[in-house]
């Protein structure tokens, strides 16, 4: 309607913080807070229906407050350049006052019907832990790496508060060469469990977890020849599907070099060597699990030729591809 306007005034404080300490060499600590206001988009103000879905109605809501943030991080970096051991340990912390979340509502042919507002608060915590070390008997390094996250919302379910936890922990191991003159090998594994729970509905929670494998083997013979191989296998489990999926993926990779200064490059790629990918795709989100799944090529080569434009025999400048 034409003469009506909605003026909101808001007033927030915004302090920065960070502080970095070097007590020794390649030993470093780093402080960090900062504030922040995230104003609602246009597309959350407008208060009408997003028709796309019959099923799913979508309202926005003019009376929307900006969300206030607060984002704090402390980061500890340790590394001896004499054994080539190096360490990272980091935590993040973030509350969110007047979070922007949805509201929904089910009727009783089970519609959905979603209206945007703003919860009191929302937390979210996140660490992590790098280590690597050489191996030099093997001529190798190895490395592990450890992340926790940990997230606290609200949204509303039939106008009743609905508290969600989620939990997710990851872990990974690679090992790879240590000389990379002509070899370059790297193999590992990674595990990770993400675990999500719901004050209002028990039947809502839900486990989901993945296990990969990979790998990848480059060789250069000489400045002219290139070739490369990687594998990629992913295992999804969880409750809530039948069976256990496992994507196996292989590809491979050819280049040739030519020209005066290399200039030119000429490749062979092939994805998905063994042809298993199903285009099956499990994807986690805040209160339930989706498989996707979609008409993919399969196996299939691509050839590729790349032209330098620069003279030099060194990485970078313009790049013309076919």
């Amino acid at each position: 309607m034409y003469g009506l306007e909605q003026t909101n005034e808001t007033f927030y404080l915004l302090p920065q913080f960070s502080y970095e300490y070097k007590y020794k060499t390649g030993h470093r600590i780093n402080l960090f807070y900062a504030s922040n206001v995230i104003k609602p988009v246009a597309s959350q103000l407008l208060p009408v229906v997003n028709m796309l879905s019959p099923l799913n109605l979508y309202y926005g809501n003019r009376n929307l407050k900006p969300e206030y943030r607060h984002d704090a991080s402390l980061q500890l970096l340790l590394f001896d350049q004499f054994s080539g051991i190096s360490v990272f340990a980091g935590i993040n912390g973030a509350y969110t006052k007047d979070k922007i979340a949805w509201s929904r509502k089910i009727d009783e042919s089970f519609n959905q019907i979603f209206h945007l507002t703003n919860v009191r608060d929302d937390y979210s915590m996140n660490s992590m832990l790098d280590f690597s070390s050489p191996v030099r008997k093997l001529y190798i390094k190895v490395a592990i790496s450890l992340r926790e996250d940990i997230n606290k919302g609200i949204s509303y379910i039939n106008g009743v508060e609905n508290i969600s936890l989620g939990y997710r922990h990851k872990v990974k191991f690679s090992v790879e060469n240590f000389n990379k003159k002509k070899w370059d090998v790297q193999t590992g594994i990674s595990y990770e469990i993400n675990d999500n729970r719901y004050s209002i509905n028990e039947s809502m929670n839900y486990t989901y977890n993945n296990l990969s494998y990979f790998g990848e083997i480059r060789y250069t013979p000489n400045d002219k020849w290139h070739f490369m191989v990687s594998a990629d296998v992913m295992n999804y489990n969880t409750g809530s599907f039948e069976d256990v999926l496992s994507v196996p993926l292989l590809n491979a990779e050819v280049n040739y070099n030519f020209l005066k200064n290399n200039r030119g490059m000429l490749s062979l790629v092939c994805f998905d060597i063994l042809n298993k990918n199903t285009g099956i795709e499990r994807t986690a989100y805040e209160n339930y699990l989706m498989e996707t799944r979609s008409n993919i090529i399969g196996r299939y080569f691509m050839i590729s030729f790349k032209y330098r434009l620069s003279k030099f025999k060194r990485d970078g400048g313009v790049t013309i591809s076919v």
